[in-house]
C-alpha cells in the first residue's frame, strides 16, 4: 500500500456496508472534502512506487543516515562503517548516527525529497574515500541542502564485508530494490559526487581515479534517474507539480559544490548495455548483476509501473486544471 491510502474500519465499515448509507456518505464527502494541490495529488499517486524503498527500510535491509548527525562531527571524521554506527547507536549515541525504520520510511512518505541517495565511485577496494575529502563535500553539501534529513550512502546504509547469511540476505534485498532509491519520483533527491578527489601520496596503486561516467554502477545509478525525469519531461502538468520539489538530482561541480542537475535523454536498454559495456567494475560480475537489474528491475517492473502512473497522472492533471477553473474537483 502506499504512504496515501486507508481502508474504512470500525464505525465507518458499518456506515458503508448498506448501499443507501454509503451513497449519503460519498455525496456528503465530496461536498466536504477540500480541493487538492496538483502536487498532493502528484505525489499521492507516485508514492505507491516507493513501497519496496519502505519495505527494505521497514525490514533494516537498508538505513539511512541522519543529516543532523553528520554534519555535527568534528572535522577530520572519517566515515564509518554501518556496523559500527550501529555500535554508537546502541552505545546511546545522540542524535543517533541512523534514523530508526520508522524514521526512514515516515521521511521517504513525506514524498517531499528531504531523504536523498547518495551516487559516486569508490576510490579503493577497502573503503571508498580513505582520504576524507568526499567527508568533507558531503558536510558542505549536507549544510547548503538543509531540507535532506537523511541519506542512503552505501558503506553506512548496507552492512559491508564479511557479512553473516542473514546480512547477506538483506544485502541482497537491498540491492533489488537498489534502482528504486535513484529513481524514486518524490520520496527521495540524488546527490552525484561525480569530482575525483587528488590521490593522497600514500594510496600510489591503491587509489581508483577513473571516472564517475566510466564506473559501471555510477552508469546504472545515472540511467535510472536520466529515464524518470525524462517521462516525467512528457507530461508537463506533473512536471511543474513536481518542480514545486527541492530539485530530483544534484550534480556535482568541478569545485566540488552540488548544483541542480539538468535533464537528460531517456536511456533504453540497448543504450544502456552499450555504456555498460564501455565502462569498469572492480567486483567481478558486476556488471551481469547490473544489466540484469536495469532490465528486469527497472524496465520491465518500475518503467512500466511508473508509465502507467503518469498516464493515469496526466488524466487527473485534466481534472485538476478544470477545478482550477471552478470546473470540478480532483479525484
Amino acid at each position: 500500500m502506499g504512504c496515501a491510502s486507508s481502508v474504512p474500519g470500525g464505525d465507518d465499515a458499518a456506515l458503508f456496508s448498506h448501499p443507501g448509507h454509503a451513497a449519503n456518505a460519498a455525496a456528503n464527502f465530496k461536498v466536504a472534502r477540500p480541493k487538492k494541490t496538483m502536487l498532493e495529488t502528484a505525489a499521492a499517486a507516485l508514492s505507491p512506487l516507493d513501497n519496496r524503498v519502505q519495505e527494505v527500510l521497514r525490514k533494516g535491509d537498508i538505513r539511512l543516515v541522519r543529516s543532523a548527525w553528520f554534519v555535527s562531527q568534528p572535522e577530520g571524521y572519517q566515515f564509518q562503517r554501518r556496523r559500527e554506527l550501529e555500535d554508537l547507536e546502541k552505545a546511546g549515541a545522540l542524535p543517533s548516527p541512523l534514523l530508526s525504520a520508522d524514521e526512514a520510511v515516515a521521511l521517504v512518505c513525506k514524498c517531499d525529497r528531504s531523504a536523498a541517495a547518495v551516487s559516486y565511485g569508490w576510490l579503493s577496494a577497502d573503503h571508498p574515500y580513505p582520504c576524507g575529502e568526499r567527508v568533507r563535500e558531503m558536510h558542505a553539501a549536507l549544510s547548503t541542502l538543509s531540507h535532506i534529513e537523511g541519506f542512503f550512502w552505501d558503506f553506512a546504509s548496507l552492512m559491508q564485508k564479511p557479512r553473516t547469511s542473514e546480512e547477506d540476505e538483506a544485502f541482497g534485498r537491498a540491492l533489488a530494490a537498489m534502482n528504486d532509491l535513484y529513481s524514486s519520483p518524490c520520496g527521495l533527491s540524488v546527490l552525484q559526487l561525480r569530482r575525483v578527489p587528488p590521490r593522497p601520496v600514500s594510496f600510489e596503486g591503491l587509489y581508483n581515479e577513473r571516472a564517475y561516467e566510466e564506473r559501471g554502477w555510477c552508469v546504472f545509478e545515472d540511467a535510472v534517474v536520466a529515464s524518470l525525469l525524462s517521462r516525467v519531461r512528457c507530461f508537463p502538468k506533473i512536471q511543474e507539480a513536481l518542480e514545486t520539489l527541492p530539485p530530483k538530482l544534484f550534480v556535482q561541480q568541478d569545485d566540488g559544490r552540488l548544483m541542480a542537475g539538468t535533464l537528460s535523454a531517456d536511456v533504453d536498454l540497448e543504450t544502456f548495455a552499450s555504456r555498460l559495456h564501455a565502462a569498469k567494475f572492480t567486483g567481478k560480475g558486476d556488471e551481469e548483476v547490473v544489466l540484469q537489474l536495469f532490465k528486469t528491475e527497472y524496465v520491465e517492473r518500475y518503467a512500466m509501473q511508473l508509465e502507467g502512473v503518469l498516464q493515469r497522472g496526466a488524466m487527473t492533471s485534466v481534472w485538476w486544471a478544470q477545478g482550477a477553473a471552478g470546473m470540478g474537483e480532483v479525484p
